[in-house]
């Protein structure tokens, strides 16, 4: 009943967010902005669910992506249409700069969707230190293949997170039914340790990505290919995450989260600021509960009446 009553409440969440997303869409149309406006719907993950959000499933990767253009400015575009094609959350930039008519700097890695030329082959993701839950796995997503690779394979999947802090209740039952032996082998797969060093699933035939190629000879070849895509990408890029991360930025994790901090990365700064942990917990609160309710400054922005006429 915990994991229905969450999937349940992500659904209200999508209903909610559905009546928000029209409220601003109606104030643009009451405004008389709205055929000046391109509007890009879309989320930062998928839902908080064991395999989802932080990780690299397609679960926590495929997020919606829905563009509304009411200036009829986009020529590839076509309302009510939908197609398959593999986004990543970096062309966003190089798309909305083509839209406005700025010019793509070179450096940008992502593409610009509207183009003709626009082609991604596969799409690069990433997990690292996620809250004070230090991790390192990158993938490889094709329109067939997902390659995973688990460079900390010492450290269970379900290493403590942010979820275990706010006490989420689906965490609490699923390490209980774990602890109870009442999962069977696919749902205990995630529960358990060690994990595997590499991973590999044809979607098409797996889209829940259950069945792990990388081991299986007859994928062979393609684990070969999707390697040298993620090392290719890892040694063009300069992967932060192959370098430890900084002292100042660890610090912040151990004093806002405290015992929660459990990996070895965090051993040598007890020892050298002893009084640093949980020190800082109160950095966790809600922005909300951080801002000063008896300021009275006026608003950064406002609509200027002579730049958007009514």
């Amino acid at each position: 009943p915990v994991i229905v009553e969450e999937y349940a409440n992500h659904l209200d969440a999508i209903q909610v967010t559905d009546e928000k997303v029209g409220g601003l869409i109606d104030n643009l149309r009451k405004n008389n902005l709205l055929n000046n406006t391109i509007v890009f719907f879309f989320s930062d993950h998928g839902m908080r669910l064991t395999r989802n959000k932080q990780f690299l499933y397609d679960g926590g990767l495929h997020v919606p992506l829905i563009i509304a253009d009411f200036t009829k400015r986009i020529e590839k575009l076509s309302p009510g249409t939908s197609n398959e094609d593999l986004i990543s959350g970096l062309d966003l930039g190089p798309s909305t700069l083509s839209i406005a008519g700025i010019p793509i700097p070179e450096y940008m890695e992502g593409k610009n969707i509207f183009g003709d030329s626009f082609d991604r082959e596969y799409v690069i993701s990433t997990r690292d230190r996620c809250d004070f839950t230090i991790d390192r796995i990158r993938s490889v997503r094709s329109k067939k293949y997902k390659y995973i690779r688990n460079f900390m394979t010492d450290r269970p999947y379900t290493q403590p997170t942010y979820m275990d802090f706010d006490k989420v209740e689906f965490v609490t039952v699923m390490h209980k039914l774990h602890d109870n032996n009442k999962l069977n082998e696919v749902q205990d797969r995630f529960m358990s340790d060690p994990r595997p060093a590499e991973e590999l699933y044809n979607l098409e035939d797996d889209p829940f990505e259950i069945n792990n190629l990388a081991n299986d000879t007859n994928f062979t070849s393609e684990l070969v290919q999707y390697r040298g895509i993620l090392d290719d990408w890892i040694a063009n890029t300069n992967d932060q995450g192959q370098y430890p991360e900084n002292e100042e930025n660890l610090k912040l994790m151990l004093g806002i989260w405290g015992e929660y901090a459990i990996n070895p990365e965090y051993e040598p700064l007890r020892g050298k600021y002893p009084n640093l942990s949980g020190a800082l917990t109160y950095l966790k609160s809600e922005p909300s509960q951080l801002i000063d309710e008896n300021i009275t400054e006026e608003p950064l922005f406002e609509l200027r009446d002579d730049v958007y006429p009514k």
